[in-house]
């Protein structure tokens, strides 16, 4: 069966097992999505950053940490310098409903939304022209020395559509 959905996948040219036996970290309540690179597990995970009341930190939405499984499941903040690669900006759109607009600090092109449908936040992004929550970004690039991305062979943006809840991904190609 796994054979004929690969097959099936590869002549539509949908890739969506790029990154296998990858792991997949822990969806708790305060995790929105995550990003892996394919030199090797370590994943960034985007976190809603609540304040000691519960509610959303409107200067600071998301905030974002390794989880680093070469070192046992390890949590690392992100560094500077990873933050300018890695990082999320934020703007907020409607400080009633908590809504903001979120941007990558290196790539501005592509918008992400943090909503707050019915009490839940969530990621939304447009994937192949089709809206949908954002579950994951992977990355297939060649690193430098010091592990930042120098080539970038494509970008692949997974999620599920908002209207059918079926899973979409757009591979993109710089």
């Amino acid at each position: 069966m796994r054979i004929i959905l690969i097959l099936l996948l590869q002549l539509t040219g949908l890739e969506i097992f790029c990154q296998e036996n990858y792991p997949i970290p822990v969806k708790d309540g305060k995790m929105l999505f995550y990003f892996q690179r394919s030199c090797n597990t370590n994943t960034i995970v985007y976190e809603l950053n609540k304040l000691q009341n519960g509610s959303i930190n409107n200067d600071n939405p998301i905030v974002e940490y390794w989880i680093l499984y070469n070192k046992g499941g390890a949590r690392l903040d992100l560094s500077f310098i990873q933050r300018t690669a890695f990082g999320l900006q934020s703007e907020l759109l409607d400080k009633e409903k908590g809504n903001f607009i979120l941007h990558f600090s290196r790539y501005k092109k592509r918008s992400l939304y943090l909503v707050n449908t019915e009490g839940k936040y969530k990621v939304f992004i447009d994937i192949n022209g089709t809206p949908a929550e954002l579950n994951k970004i992977f990355i297939k690039c060649e690193n430098n020395i010091l592990g930042f991305p120098t080539v970038i062979h494509y970008v692949e943006i997974s999620g599920k559509d908002i209207k059918t809840g079926n899973p979409v991904s757009e591979k993109i190609k710089p």
